[in-house]
């Protein structure tokens, strides 16, 4: 059996779709052009970061200066003699690009009015990504003083519970104080915001109210897919539910709350969660976009790729964190190009999935490209900007929840048209069964009416032949008895015989006419019919007959037989039950080039229609098909691939209407080649 061709799961992408998919690309690299059009020219030496309001908030790297201890091990006063430091260029912040140890140096002047009662105490607070170790040598109390830090420090043996890490200090009024911090942190870099203990306060607020709104949101579509899941068993949203755990998990270490509870080791919380991030990414990818089908060969890509990322979760658990962190950053990277070259490939398919992966992709890279560009001073640092990674995170979830209602949909359009095939095949195989049945059925009968034909025509030629010698034969024994008593008994005898061999004849051909009308064969159709229709106007019926002459040409055999047999037993019913004074007999046709006389009564090509009517009182109600009459003509009609109804006429009576399938007329021979050609071909 054919397979159906199925159908793209949607149509191609519109251009809106294509623009909105590319839009926060151009937007991010017109920001870093414009940027970097308007950016200031270096320093000179470390300014002065002068403290004048208890409302703002500065950049340790808008005017510091950077020393990178290689070996680590250098102390302040080493630093301060041997260290090469550099000033940072404004906008820039403290910028990390090697593995090491970062000095930063900064100088700040409180220039602020203070109030005797209530002296401000400011605050250095570290944001994205946060240093892994993190020394700070602040004044305090008109000396400096030390103070130790990380992200593994628990929560409750820091100096300001926050899960940010703050290092306060207080500078004493119009003096310029020297703030020295030794960091440690990831390859990529960090950056450090001076402000006020309000005004720090402030500003801690609103980023935990966008932290909660992220988690809200992500605990919103977490049970919403979760009830989704339970529902469909649908295993992408299993992996769409991993997804978001992962992103949850990332993000709350990424913000300091995983490390402030010191529940997570720092080697599983750096690589380990990136490394079931991208399992659960590609893992989703595979499902969603349904690349096992669709894209085959790229498939087995993202299989190795599952396979690899689960091999460095294992190897993660014993690496120390900055090995592992620096072979998973280029197998991340890896999978992200993977799973957006799945996307591409679907997208060209026709995928509208495919659309909304590829969107939410490129806005969640569009908040990755601002947020790192924000480490090169081409963008500025602003809390939309130091959050643009979790701001693009946010759209991506919703844009791939609504990637996944977008897939079901298609699912459902799918299942449906599979159910509409599967019928449609059930049906043809349906109707081919009964085809094969009907076939079969035809086969078995025009067996049996060759058998039947057989058998009549032995009878009537053979059996009828010798009943007819013998009646003969006895009748001229008896003309030749002599007279006398024992004569006489003798003619008796042989007349008798005779007698017996007559009425044996006339059983015989009844028999053979049971088995198989011999007019049918001697005469034909039309010849039978007309005989049968006669028949009746012999005993005081009126009787018409209207028959085609090449009607036995357009029937199979079979048929013949089930037209003679259908007539006969109307005419019969006709004649016992109708009470009628005329009979009519018709037949229409309609032939293979869509012409005729049968098509204006519904008749389609290449089918013949028997009429037999009376004028009589017409079929009772619901009594149509109960005699046994009446179903054998069904069953013969069926047989031979037609059909038969009884009805009552409209002018009173009643109307057997019986259609069968007529065979195409055989082409006329083609006349014979070379000499005497159009000659007659002789009788045989």
């Amino acid at each position: 059996m054919r397979k159906a061709p199925r159908a793209p799961l949607s149509a191609p992408l519109s251009a809106p779709l294509l623009a909105a998919l590319l839009a926060p690309l151009l937007a991010a690299l017109l920001a870093a052009l414009l940027a970097a059009l308007l950016a200031a020219p270096a320093a000179a030496a470390p300014r002065v970061i002068e403290l004048h309001s208890l409302r703002e908030s500065w950049l340790l790297g808008d005017g510091a200066e950077v020393w990178l201890d290689e070996g680590g091990d250098a102390t302040l006063d080493e630093a301060l003699a041997r260290g090469a430091w550099r000033p940072t260029r404004r906008p820039r912040e403290a910028i990390r690009i090697q593995q090491g140890v970062l000095w930063i140096h900064a100088r700040v002047v409180d220039a602020t009015p203070r109030d005797p009662a209530a002296p401000p105490r400011w605050r250095v607070s570290f944001s994205h990504p946060r240093p892994v170790q993190l020394t700070s040598f602040v004044p305090r109390g008109g000396r400096r003083v030390e103070v130790r830090g990380g992200l593994e420090q628990p929560l409750a043996d820091r100096e300001v519970p926050s899960t940010s890490l703050v290092v306060p200090f207080e500078p004493r009024p119009g003096v310029v104080e020297d703030l020295y911090f030794r960091v440690e942190s990831t390859p990529l870099g960090f950056a450090a915001r001076v402000s006020s203990g309000d005004e720090w306060a402030r500003l801690e607020q609103r980023a935990e109210r966008l932290f909660g709104l992220y988690y809200g949101l992500t605990l919103g579509l977490f049970l919403y897919n979760a009830f989704l899941f339970l529902s469909l068993r649908d295993i992408t949203y299993q992996w769409y539910l991993l997804f978001l755990l992962s992103n949850v998990f990332f993000f709350a270490a990424r913000n300091g709350y995983i490390w402030a509870s010191g529940w997570t080791p720092s080697r599983l919380g750096g690589s380990g969660l990136v490394t079931l991030q991208m399992f659960a990414t590609i893992s989703f990818t595979r499902s969603l976009l349904m690349t096992a089908r669709a894209l085959p060969r790229w498939d087995k890509v993202l299989r190795g790729l599952l396979l690899t990322l689960y091999v460095m979760f294992v190897v993660t658990l014993s690496w120390p964190t900055p090995t592992a962190e620096s072979a998973m950053s280029p197998l991340s990277g890896l999978s992200v190009l993977a799973c957006l070259v799945a996307g591409g490939l679907r997208l060209a398919q026709g995928s509208r999935v495919a659309g909304y992966f590829m969107l939410a992709w490129g806005l969640f890279l569009g908040g990755g490209v601002m947020y790192s560009l924000k480490f090169t001073g081409l963008i500025p640092h602003t809390p939309f900007t130091e959050h643009a990674l979790q701001v693009g995170s946010a759209f991506e979830m919703v844009l791939l929840s609504l990637a996944l209602a977008d897939r079901i949909r298609d699912l459902q359009a799918e299942g449906v048209a599979r159910e509409h095939e599967l019928e449609r095949v059930q049906l043809t195989h349906a109707r081919d069964l009964i085809a094969l049945r009907e076939e079969s059925a035809r086969r078995v009968i025009d067996a049996q009416d060759e058998r039947n034909r057989v058998l009549a025509s032995d009878l009537h030629d053979s059996v009828g032949h010798r009943f007819l010698i013998i009646m003969r034969e006895a009748a001229e024994w008896a003309e030749r008895r002599g007279e006398g008593a024992e004569g006489a008994q003798q003619r008796e005898a042989l007349l008798s015989i005779s007698t017996l061999a007559e009425e044996g004849i006339y059983e015989t051909r009844e028999l053979a006419h049971g088995l198989y009308p011999q007019r049918l064969l001697d005469l034909g159709l039309e010849s039978a019919l007309r005989s049968a229709v006669e028949g009746l106007a012999r005993v005081g019926l009126r009787a018409a007959v209207d028959v085609t002459p090449r009607l036995s040409d357009l029937l199979t055999p079979g048929a013949r037989l089930t037209a003679l047999r259908v007539a006969e037993e109307a005419l019969q019913n006709a004649l016992r039950h109708a009470s009628c004074a005329s009979v009519w007999l018709t037949w229409r046709v309609a032939d293979w080039e869509g012409e005729g006389e049968g098509l204006g009564l519904g008749l389609g090509p290449g089918q013949v229609e028997l009429l037999v009517e009376d004028d009589g009182v017409g079929v009772a109600e619901g009594a149509a098909g109960r005699g046994l009459g009446l179903r054998t003509m069904r069953d013969r009609a069926t047989q031979a691939g037609g059909t038969v109804v009884v009805e009552r006429r409209a002018e009173g009576g009643t109307r057997v209407r019986l259609r069968l399938p007529a065979s195409p007329p055989a082409p006329p021979p083609a006349p014979p080649e070379g000499p005497g050609q159009g000659a007659q071909a002789p009788r045989v």
